[in-house]
């Protein structure tokens, strides 16, 4: 019997667009599971910070200890937490450990933050001193009920909160199938290439600005206000132009291309250009936050296909 997987299982055909936070996160870790991913990745960042914290306090007080005997003892503390920190790179997560309630007591201190806030808010302001006519009272009582504390939540702390959510719900609804994709997730490596992570986070960008800033499919590629398109094209040297043309005249253009150690194609107006493996390539860019982001296709064709399919979602 062949085995593959379930139809409707993706995570495009998991896709709701009344969700679009939820969607674009799929869309950025190629995963329907995506809170779970993410939440791993935020948890093995967190014992990193950690991890690297405690190497360099030991650091730090070995260089005041002034005891041979001690010190000695600080290096194979501080040998062991850089085994540590070794396996946390190789995504070992087991390398540190953290308090078994470290999620719930963080959800639970903010939540005493914020009942802490209300209660201030809740206590009557002192009496004015002018009388207040009836519907100045009211508005006042209105204002007062108004007023309630918030807290903006970090990263982790949002996932978590909604995971939970979703868990309890998975538990009164007895949704198994839920609990096998959370187990899936946390087994989850990401074996995804360079140019796969690039053009998920091309479609996840594609998706906000579709869903978010309302921007029209068509005009997505229009100019430069949402991505920034060149080509992939680097000038030649006079000198491996001149090797360029001696070459052709006894070989084909693949065999140049090995010989010189470089792709290149001739321009339109005879010059000659080097460019990507396998032909020019289109490059769009973005801007999100501070970091600049890229997405390489054959053309631009390609992209605006890429786009629409974004769309059809």
């Amino acid at each position: 019997m062949k085995r593959g997987r379930r139809k409707g299982s993706g995570v495009k055909s998991s896709i709701n667009r009344e969700q679009p936070t939820d969607t674009r996160h799929k869309l950025l870790h190629s995963h329907r599971d995506s809170r779970m991913v993410r939440l791993r990745q935020l948890i093995l960042a967190l014992k990193k910070e950690q991890a690297t914290a405690q190497r360099n306090m030991l650091v730090e007080e070995r260089k005041a200890c002034r005891d041979e005997k001690k010190r000695k003892d600080y290096d194979k503390a501080i040998h062991e937490s850089n085994d540590v920190l070794a396996a946390l790179e190789q995504d070992d997560g087991n390398a540190w450990t953290l308090a078994d309630n470290y999620l719930s007591a963080r959800k639970a201190d903010i939540e005493s933050q914020i009942a802490t806030k209300n209660d201030q808010l809740s206590k009557k302001p002192a009496l004015p001193r002018f009388h207040l006519t009836t519907r100045e009272q009211k508005v006042l009582d209105k204002l007062r009920a108004s007023q309630r504390a918030y807290v903006l939540l970090d990263e982790i702390d949002s996932l978590w909160k909604t995971w939970s959510a979703q868990c309890e719900r998975a538990v009164l609804n007895a949704d198994a199938d839920w609990f096998r994709r959370q187990a899936n997730a946390i087994v989850h490596r990401d074996k995804r290439t360079d140019a796969q992570k690039d053009r998920a986070r091309f479609e996840a960008e594609v998706w906000r600005l579709l869903t978010v800033e309302r921007v029209p499919e068509r005009k997505i590629l229009d100019g430069d206000t949402c991505f920034v398109q060149r080509k992939d094209e680097q000038p030649l040297t006079d000198k491996e132009k001149q090797e360029i043309r001696e070459l052709e005249q006894l070989n084909r253009h693949a065999v140049v291309e090995d010989m010189i150690g470089k792709s290149y194609k001739r321009t339109d107006d005879g010059d000659y250009v080097a460019v990507s493996k396998g032909g020019g390539a289109l490059i769009v860019e973005w801007t999100l936050g501070k970091r600049r982001y890229s997405c390489r296709f054959k053309n631009g064709r390609c992209a605006r296909d890429a786009i629409r399919d974004i769309a059809k979602l």
